[in-house]
């Protein structure tokens, strides 16, 4: 029943203060809309208020439902947004290969901070709804997208432009409020018991859809990074370990499908940015089962070697995924 991905790529220093849920929903009130920066309306769905989950659930690895026999570790897709994400999932055997009909699909992209796309704090909407789109076409029965942000939760979705963009493509777009997790026993030495997004646990498939940038304590968040977002209150504990943290989310959660955005990178100035100048534009998707791998390939394009990020060779250490980039079989597509 479970798996995990998330971003809110909190800074070490930040305490829950800055990403504290429960204030900024005092001034959001039950309103149940985002206006969008066109103007345009777009409906956010509420978890329903329920009673408590008891804390003592296990964490779940994601299936796909089918895999090819010599799956390619990584595909490395170039092109306008949504033909690079059908192109690149086309040689990973399709979106069929992961969802399956009728799935409960949860789409978790890096929806952390109050940036505009452009700014590639977040990832590319256009990423996104291409993506909720294969989804629908898969003959999933529901498709979520969501996240847990540091910055205040409706700008984030707002100013994203995520919201609007998932939405308009077929998704339900959930903005958490206290009641959206359950605690869960995530089994690690820095992962303990935390709470997680419902909608996570509850998923058939998780498609992890980060993008890559820099970040000012762990280097590079990505694949692995983006997991944070999937995590309640209290992650702000992990910053005492932060690599060893990062590495044992993707041993909990493990997705099996890892969609980096790389059409435009954060270089400098991560997680959040703010200036045209810490921005590139690799125009790049990279696609992989293995979230270690897909990491390892990106830190090209914030201008790192995989050797300064410590968490790709904790994670690997685990079994989670390989960090040899010499390894790595690669196989590049044009959307």
């Amino acid at each position: 029943m479970f798996t995990a991905s998330g971003v809110a790529d909190s800074l070490g220093s930040m305490s829950d203060s800055p990403c504290d849920r429960r204030e900024f929903l005092k001034r959001l009130g039950k309103a149940g809309v985002v206006v969008a920066a066109s103007g345009a309306v777009t409906a956010i769905a509420y978890e329903p208020k329920g009673s408590a989950i008891k804390t003592g659930h296990g964490p779940k690895t994601f299936k796909p439902s089918w895999i090819q026999a010599e799956p390619p570790l990584l595909v490395v897709a170039s092109g306008a947004p949504s033909k690079a994400v059908a192109a690149g999932l086309e040689a990973l055997g399709g979106m069929k290969a992961f969802v399956s009909k009728g799935a409960r699909v949860v789409i978790k992209p890096n929806m952390g901070w109050d940036r505009t796309p452009e700014l590639a704090a977040n990832t590319n909407p256009e990423v996104v709804a291409a993506i909720v789109r294969l989804c629908r076409e898969a003959g999933a029965g529901r498709v979520v997208v969501t996240d847990n942000p540091c910055h205040e939760a409706r700008l984030v979705f707002d100013h994203s432009g995520i919201a609007k963009a998932a939405a308009d493509a077929g998704a339900e777009v959930l903005l958490p409020d206290d009641s959206s997790y359950v605690d869960m026993d995530l089994g690690g030495q820095a992962l303990k018991v935390f709470p997680v997004l419902k909608a996570v646990a509850e998923a058939d498939v998780l498609i992890n859809v980060p993008i890559a940038k820099h970040h000012a304590m762990s280097i590079l968040t990505a694949s692995l990074k983006n997991l944070y977002g999937v995590l309640g209150k209290g992650r702000n504990r992990l910053h005492q370990d932060m690599d060893l943290g990062i590495a044992e989310l993707g041993k909990a959660f493990r997705p099996p499908l890892n969609i980096v955005d790389a059409t435009r990178a954060m270089v400098r100035n991560g997680p959040t940015g703010g200036q045209p100048s810490d921005v590139e534009s690799p125009g790049r998707v990279v696609f992989s089962r293995d979230p270690v791998a897909a990491d390892t390939w990106v830190c090209r394009y914030i201008h790192r070697k995989p050797d300064e990020v410590a968490y790709l060779a904790k994670a690997a250490a685990m079994g989670v995924g390989n960090h040899r980039i010499e390894s790595l079989q690669v196989t590049e597509v044009a959307g």
